[in-house]
């Protein structure tokens, strides 16, 4: 038997681990993952490390002036410069936040804190405060801070997410953290730079910038994120002004999605097809091809088109889900109930591609952002093909499929049409139930499905889901609410009626006959 008292306490410790949890920022971490990294500079005089820290040949110090101008200070901001050092940095903080801001020079090196203070004050500067800082905290006050820095010392972070935390913690809600660290680990430097910006991003910060400083390090500049926040929700405004908004969220998700230099180079990009096989069906030819995606990469598609052509044709981006490839949307025992097939056979043109599953090729690039130029491209064919009418392009997927459509009929206007079945709901709902490959860093905190979804307007959008979604899935109560804040846009830009939700009777799967007479409503029936 478990006494009463130890029960109620394992009650309060699941409690506040469930609570912890679901906010995103819960890490055990109770070793050290660097033992000892720091120990050395607490031994030795302090005239050796002012030689080494503020030599000129030294990186961070060519570089001085435009890592300050990345702080982005201005007079009056209260700054931490954790990790300060000699104070090689914090001199000029407080200069730029003079006369009413505070510098803490924070360093776990107590003679550091020491020195930093001496020369601060032989110097004028009276607004750096010293702070000691243990291992697993900065020991700043709460709530208080502007700016957090770190140069070259998030990889002396003992305890990352402890110390994250603790300063996340300082900062103001507005507040932010710059890093400025080395690219590459080594046997001194722990974590690279794709490793801090995870850790980081997990810890609950928002990445707002990352640059180079030089071809060996790098800097970042991070938000106190929100969890709850959507910077870019959509909120009802004149015609005019939904109009900007899109825009201006097309390009921020641009950014997110790390595609602002394809798109601005995609009509550069020779699509060279090269056809690999090609079979004739009843009343069209199929023909698996393949094109450039990007420099370097190419990719199969499989192209469908009527025969005998007898003029010009809808043509649909056909996107199958996690688990498949490019012939599933084809295929008749699957949850897509060939629905490629069926639009094929009934005189349109369709094209798949291979949805990258869960590793991204391009460095470059984000995930969900080489799955989204794949399709781009796509619709580059369907555009090159004699027997498509480019004002009547659509796309449709079923789950992965489903969000890529939402991302496609989001992101290229060329999309007359665009049916996502089996994903419309909330970003709560994903991050509870779901692989995270759809959360990007920074995109939670700009939006909800919603406010992608409503990129689409006011062009045609029909999202399915189905009865028997499990609750934990795409339920349609969710799926109604979401369709909801969609209808705001489509309302502001004077086409309520071409965003719909249409529930069916089955699960996780394609209703292809709403499908069929949606699509034919507004590309036409061939």
């Amino acid at each position: 038997m478990v006494p009463k008292q130890n029960k109620l306490m394992l009650v309060i410790l699941v409690f506040a681990a469930t609570v912890f949890a679901a906010s995103g920022f819960l890490y055990a971490q109770d070793e050290s993952l660097k033992p000892g990294i720091n120990e050395g500079y607490k031994k030795q005089k302090i005239e050796p490390f002012i030689a080494r820290f503020e030599n000129e040949k030294r990186v961070v110090v060519q570089k001085r002036a435009e890592i300050l101008a990345a702080c982005q200070l201005k007079a009056g901001m209260i700054v931490a410069d954790v990790g300060a050092g000699t104070g090689l940095f914090t001199r000029p903080f407080a200069a730029k936040v003079s006369p009413n801001g505070k510098v803490y020079a924070v360093d776990v090196t107590e003679q550091f804190v020491k020195h930093v203070e001496k020369t601060c004050r032989e110097e004028g500067l009276t607004n750096v405060v010293g702070v000691v800082s243990k291992p697993t905290s900065a020991e700043l006050p709460a709530g208080s801070i502007d700016l957090v820095f770190t140069s070259d010392t998030y990889h002396h972070f003992e305890y990352p997410y402890k110390m994250l935390a603790s300063i996340r913690g300082s900062l103001r809600d507005t507040g932010i953290l710059v890093i400025v660290d080395r690219k590459k680990a080594d046997k001194h430097v722990r974590a690279d730079q794709a490793t801090v910006k995870e850790e980081v991003t997990k810890a609950g910060f928002q990445l707002l910038e990352e640059k180079d400083v030089t071809e060996s390090q790098y800097l970042m500049r991070f938000a106190k994120s929100d969890p709850n926040a959507r910077r870019m929700q959509y909120t009802a405004r004149s015609r005019e002004e939904a109009v900007r908004w899109q825009q201006d969220l097309r390009k921020q998700l641009l950014g997110v999605l790390k595609l602002d230099e394809l798109v601005a180079k995609r009509k550069e990009i020779p699509l060279e097809p090269v056809e690999v096989s090609s079979e004739d069906k009843q009343n069209y030819r199929l023909t698996e091809l393949e094109i450039t995606s990007a420099p370097g990469r190419r990719i199969r598609c499989l192209v469908t088109h009527p025969q005998p052509y007898t003029g010009l044709c809808p043509a649909i981006v056909c996107i199958h889900g996690h688990g498949g490839n490019r012939r599933t949307v084809y295929d008749n025992d699957s949850i897509y109930h060939r629905f490629a097939t069926v639009l094929a056979e009934n005189g349109y043109v369709t094209i798949s591609a291979d949805v990258g599953q869960h590793d991204v090729k391009d460095a470059k690039l984000t995930l969900m952002g080489e799955r989204l130029w794949d399709l781009i491209r796509c619709v580059d064919y369907l555009e090159s093909m004699p027997q498509v009418n480019r004002s009547k392009l659509g796309c449709a997927g079923l789950s992965l499929g489903g969000e890529m459509a939402m991302w496609l009929g989001a992101m290229d206007e060329r999309m007359a049409a665009t049916v996502s079945c089996g994903f419309l709901t909330r970003m709560d709902q994903m991050e509870k139930n779901h692989c995270m490959c759809w959360k990007l860093p920074g995109l939670r905190e700009l939006v909800d499905f919603a406010d992608i979804y409503a990129l689409t307007a006011p062009r045609a959008l029909q999202c399915q889901n189905g009865n028997q979604e499990p609750p934990s899935q795409f339920p349609p109560s969710l799926a109604r609410e979401a369709l909801a804040e969609i209808k705001l846009t489509y309302k502001d830009l004077g086409e309520p009626g071409r965003a719909v939700l249409s529930v069916h009777d089955g699960g996780h799967e394609v209703d292809v006959p709403a499908l069929r007479g949606f699509l034919a409503k507004h590309l036409g029936q061939p």
